[in-house]
């Protein structure tokens, strides 16, 4: 097939409109590109230099100077959309790791169990992160960023139900009109989308809610010497109800460790040097402190404050307006300190990607697409949604709804996390990750290991490390 048939085959439309240039922005528009001739990006920030200062969080992404962990699913993800972009991201200063191999994890008031790592992913700052897929995006031909232009309105056909364009203010603050034959927004958890609706007429969304207090701090310092570490990342991770703070240390870009401080309910980090120190030091994890005890700071400490999690129920709403969906945080904003937001975002890019390309081969119908996305990415929220709360639920109080079987599900996964066996360890990192559903940890023989009823299966040595393109 031509490239000129395979293009006539798959174009869904002249133009797609992708609200806001965070990382799923950028995943969306690598999508769209193969379904419309004209790709458009609206980002309402000023225009990035990728080759500027590493630490540099666009203004529109206040926790962009915060530790940001891509899970080896939306890693792979990112990966099959950018062939070779794996490359990219070690020769930018990226750390790539395998876990559990390259982490030391305090998890369950125990140090977790290592062995070979088969779940890749890598390690960096947002800012880079975001840089390298923005450049590989922004060279795809029938892509355009458009920066320092904010969306104010969407645009709906003589129809009423069908969004035709955007309204936006550009950089000299003159409204325009950009038509569009589909919008996606990824303008994160406050999008425009959300109160449209409501004032559109159809409807206000259901939204859940759990309120877990969290705030956590962040600094960055160079990477002390020492042959004998043989880690990438180490975290400790508090117990609840009893523990409530934690904190992360990774190897990022430049030599420098990234390290970040969380607590919740109250058990707040502060952001002077000495409280951020005090507060490493009464850690679950003792080690933790030890670590960066005699270091100085090369960045100020920054803190950021997250009150709940949030999820929008788009799959209950009967009725939607064609050509328009939400993504990533517009639907669900994930408590940060799990790490899941970007892999869920990257999988609910993937799940658009499905639907784009079925709609495709049966001749570009675009009508009703809003529907079967938004199922599909509920079913992408539902496992981290319910990993995440599961842990934030032990603590009473955290606000929101324990299901009836609450007690039992805590009761298993207490058993789960203490497990000496490696079998059960891997699994779950898979789980952690979004590799494999929650339900591949409760088979029949999962549950005998958990039990200690099977077969036990400890192995510990370190093996070599895979190949860069391994999984």
């Amino acid at each position: 097939m031509s490239s000129s048939e395979q293009k006539a085959r798959h174009s869904l439309g002249q133009t797609a409109v992708v609200v806001g240039a965070g990382i799923i922005g950028l995943l969306t528009a690598r999508v769209l590109a193969d379904y419309f001739d004209h790709v458009v990006i609206l980002d309402k920030d000023e225009p990035q230099e990728t080759n500027g200062p590493i630490f540099h969080a666009r203004k529109s992404a206040p926790q962009g100077h915060h530790l940001h962990i891509l899970l080896s699913g939306g890693a792979q993800i990112i990966c099959d959309l950018f062939p070779g972009i794996d490359q990219d991201f070690v020769q930018a200063g990226a750390q790539q790791i395998y876990f559990p191999r390259d982490i030391r994890w305090f998890l369950s008031n125990r140090w977790f169990p290592r062995h070979r790592g088969e779940l890749r992913t890598f390690i960096q700052t947002r800012p880079l992160l975001e840089a390298v897929i923005r450049r590989r995006v922004i060279k795809l031909p029938n892509v355009t960023l458009k920066p320092s232009t904010r969306v104010i309105d969407y645009r709906l056909g003589a129809d009423r139900h069908t969004v035709t364009g955007v309204s936006v203010l550009d950089s000299d603050a003159v409204r325009r009109v950009l038509d569009a034959d589909f919008v996606a927004d990824a303008g994160g958890r406050g999008a425009l989308l959300t109160n449209w609706l409501e004032r559109q007429t159809f409807g206000a969304l259901r939204e859940t809610v759990m309120g877990i207090d969290l705030v956590y701090a962040t600094t960055f310092f160079d990477l002390p010497p020492d042959p004998g570490r043989d880690w990438k990342m180490l975290a400790c991770h508090p117990e609840a109800p009893h523990q409530k703070s934690g904190g992360v240390i990774c190897s990022v870009e430049n030599g420098h460790w990234h390290v970040t401080l969380a607590g919740y309910h109250k058990d707040h980090p502060p952001t002077d040097l000495e409280g951020f120190k005090a507060y490493a030091s009464r850690l679950p994890a003792p080690d933790f402190y030890e670590q960066i005890k005699d270091l100085t700071p090369i960045a100020p400490i920054r803190g950021y404050k997250f009150p709940a999690s949030l999820r929008r129920h788009f799959d209950e709403m009967p009725d939607l307006p064609d050509r328009l969906v939400g993504i990533g945080d517009v639907i669900g904003s994930l408590n940060p300190a799990f790490g899941q937001g970007m892999s869920n975002g990257a999988i609910q890019v993937d799940a658009l990607r499905r639907l784009l390309s079925s709609r495709a081969e049966r001749g570009g119908d675009l009508a009703g697409l809003q529907y079967p996305f938004y199922k599909q990415a509920t079913k992408a929220i539902d496992p981290a949604w319910n990993m995440a709360g599961s842990e934030n639920l032990r603590d009473p109080l955290t606000t929101g709804h324990r299901p009836w079987h609450f007690a039992v599900s805590q009761w298993y996964s207490n058993r789960l996390l203490k497990s000496p066996d490696n079998h059960v360890v891997q699994q779950f990192f898979r789980v952690m990750h979004l590799v494999d559903p929650p339900s591949s940890l409760m088979t029949p023989d999962m549950i005998r290991r958990v039990l200690g009823l099977g077969k036990l299966t400890i192995d510990t040595a370190r093996l070599p490390e895979p190949g860069i393109h391994s999984r």
